[in-house]
């Protein structure tokens, strides 16, 4: 009686396990789902910021022009008649602006490959994450098959070791003595 009340524990012991498993896949799954959604909106985030900064650049790069050109035209009406030293003064100020200019392409582009690189980290990040997921659901799947096999077999624990009820001759164990202990690994 005893040893049929331990195997109704053993049961829903395993029972219970099996449902706190299936439990945790669901949670490794919402959390996976989670990651991805997390990570969907990070990129779109991402090709955002990139399309605000090529604007934003684009309209600086259109005012500078619109600038350097209203400054080439003021300086150069009024004073026709000394075109050479016009001239001299405006490569000095369209090589200022070429400058200004550069400076800011630089700066545009290390912007985008800071970005670029932020998004590459992100990314990079939230596949190793993924990756951590699916090894332990791997491990969960992997134990699923034992533990049914256990649950579908006339099996009991004796002491470190598992004892079935395999063969009717040698060591028996089990109130009834019904049980014979498994052979060790070797």
């Amino acid at each position: 009686m005893s040893d049929d009340h331990s195997v109704r524990d053993t049961l829903s012991s395993l029972h219970s396990s099996l449902k706190l498993q299936a439990a945790l896949i669901a949670k490794i799954e919402q959390r996976e789902a989670h990651i991805q959604a997390s990570f969907d909106q990070q990129m779109a985030s991402l090709h955002k910021g990139a399309g605000l900064a090529d604007q934003r650049i684009n309209e600086i790069v259109r005012s500078a022009t619109i600038r350097i050109g209203e400054e080439a035209n003021n300086v150069l009406a009024p004073l026709a008649s000394q075109y050479s030293r016009d001239v001299s003064t405006m490569s000095i100020q369209l090589r200022r602006a070429h400058r200004i200019a550069w400076s800011w392409t630089c700066a545009a582009g290390s912007l985008s490959l800071l970005l670029a690189f932020a998004g590459w980290a992100s990314v990079s990040h939230y596949r190793r994450e993924i990756a951590t997921a699916r090894g332990e659901l791997n491990r969960y799947d992997a134990a699923i098959p034992v533990l049914q096999a256990y649950y579908a077999s006339d099996a009991t624990l004796c002491g470190d070791r598992i004892c079935v009820h395999i063969d009717p001759k040698g060591l028996r164990q089990g109130g009834r003595g019904e049980y014979r202990q498994a052979k060790p690994r070797p």
